[in-house]
C-alpha cells in the first residue's frame, strides 16, 4: 500500500452524549486487491490480501486507542464480502496459481463472531455501498446518517460501535472499465449493487457507526489509506 493522496473529509458528529456511550469498538476490514487478466479471470493474490487486511486492522486499532477507545475482542476481516457471488477469480498463493478458481467472499476471518453477526455486518456494508446519485454520494453523511435498521439485526451490545474500513485496489489492464456486482448472499438482498471501478481508481472509505442508535458518528474517504496519510485520515475521528 504505497500510494498516497489527500484525504477527503466527509462527515463527523459529536459522540459524547449518553445516547452514544461506547465501551468497545469492533473493527471490520473489507479489503480487496485484484488484478485484471486479459486471458481470462481476474487474479486474486491471497497473501497480499491477508497482509493488507492485517495492516488496516492494526492501523485502525492504533488510531482508535490513541483517541481513547477500547478495542473489542471481536473482529472481522474479509475480501469480497459483498461482491456478486458469480465473480470468479484465479487464486494465487505465493505467486503460484492454484488449481481451482474461487468465488466471493474470497476471505473471511472472524474472531468471536457467529454467522448471524457476520451476516448482519455484511448487510450493513451492502447498505453503505448502495448506489446514489453523484450529489447524494458526495453528501452521504448529511443525507443518510442513521443505520438503525441494519444495526438492529447485529447482535452486539448497544454500548458499542463498529468501525468499518473498506479499501479496494482494482488493477485494470488496457484502460478498460470494470463493473463489479455487489450483493449480499442472504435472502435479505434487494439484488445486486453495481459499482464501477476504473483503471487505478483505488478507494478507501471508513465509517464509525454506533450500534445502539445506528448513528453514523464519523466517516472519511481517500484514494488509499497508507502509513504516511493515516494521521491525517483519522484526525477528525472524535475523541471518546
Amino acid at each position: 500500500m504505497i500510494s498516497c493522496a489527500p484525504t477527503n473529509y466527509v462527515y463527523t458528529k459529536k459522540v459524547n452524549s449518553a445516547s452514544h456511550e461506547i465501551k468497545h469498538v469492533l473493527i471490520m476490514v473489507e479489503y480487496l486487491d485484484a488484478k485484471d487478466d486479459t486471458q481470462g479471470f481476474w487474479n486474486f493474490d491471497e497473501i497480499s490480501n491477508l497482509t493488507n487486511q492485517d495492516f488496516l486492522y492494526e492501523m485502525a486499532s492504533q488510531m482508535l486507542m490513541s483517541k481513547g477507545y477500547d478495542i473489542s475482542d471481536k473482529s472481522l476481516k474479509t475480501s469480497g464480502l459483498i461482491i456478486a457471488r458469480d465473480f470468479y477469480m484465479d487464486h494465487y498463493v505465493e505467486k503460484q496459481l492454484q488449481e481451482d478458481v474461487i468465488s466471493p467472499p474470497y476471505i473471511i476471518r472472524s474472531v468471536n463472531l457467529d454467522d448471524e453477526v457476520i451476516q448482519g455486518l455484511e448487510i450493513l456494508l451492502a447498505e453503505l455501498n448502495r448506489p446514489m446519485s453523484k450529489v447524494m454520494s458526495d453528501y452521504r453523511g448529511f443525507v443518510k446518517n442513521n443505520y438503525r435498521e441494519q444495526t438492529a439485526n447485529i447482535d452486539l451490545p448497544n454500548e458499542s460501535a463498529i468501525l468499518i474500513i473498506q479499501s479496494y485496489k482494482p488493477r485494470v489492464s488496457m484502460l478498460k472499465n470494470l463493473n463489479l456486482g455487489y450483493s449480499v448472499s442472504s435472502a435479505y438482498s434487494d439484488g445486486q449493487i453495481a459499482l464501477g471501478m476504473r483503471k487505478q481508481n483505488y478507494t478507501s472509505h471508513a465509517y464509525m457507526i454506533h450500534n445502539g442508535t445506528g448513528d453514523l458518528l464519523w466517516s472519511n474517504k481517500t484514494r488509499l489509506i497508507t502509513e504516511s496519510n493515516q494521521e491525517k485520515f483519522f484526525r477528525e475521528l472524535p475523541l471518546k
